[in-house]
């Protein structure tokens, strides 16, 4: 399926790649949150503590929309894949060769998807 986004998503993702640790940091969302500052897709900070907190805010405050997938593979590069379950969750953004928050991983998390979100 063929999703129209900000290109800048791509770079977001490219972004984090640079800046990502070979294993998790228990930051995702942080990292997250930075490349979509540096790659100018959001104008301030999310303020959310909660990695599964990111979808609603990223619609209600920064214009994100989530898409029609459940299928982490079938995302778009560069969109954002929030997780639910216990704790705090996961996000992380689609890649050419996996995915990538605060590390990369050829496989996307095992927590139960909550939304896949472009801009």
């Amino acid at each position: 399926m063929f999703y129209r986004y900000d290109p800048r998503m791509i770079r977001a993702a490219e972004i984090a790649t640079e800046r990502a640790y070979g294993r998790s940091q228990g930051s995702c969302w942080r990292y997250v949150k930075n490349a979509l500052l540096s790659a100018g897709l959001v104008d301030s900070r999310p303020t959310t503590a909660y990695a599964k907190q990111a979808g609603d805010e990223l619609s209600s405050k920064y214009g994100f929309r989530r898409i029609s997938c459940s299928d982490p593979y079938k995302a778009p590069l560069g969109s954002v894949l929030v997780y639910g379950g216990s704790g705090a969750g996961h996000v992380e953004f689609r890649t050419k060769s996996g995915f990538v928050s605060d590390f990369t991983n050829p496989r996307p998390s095992k927590r139960p998807l909550i939304g896949v979100y472009v801009k």
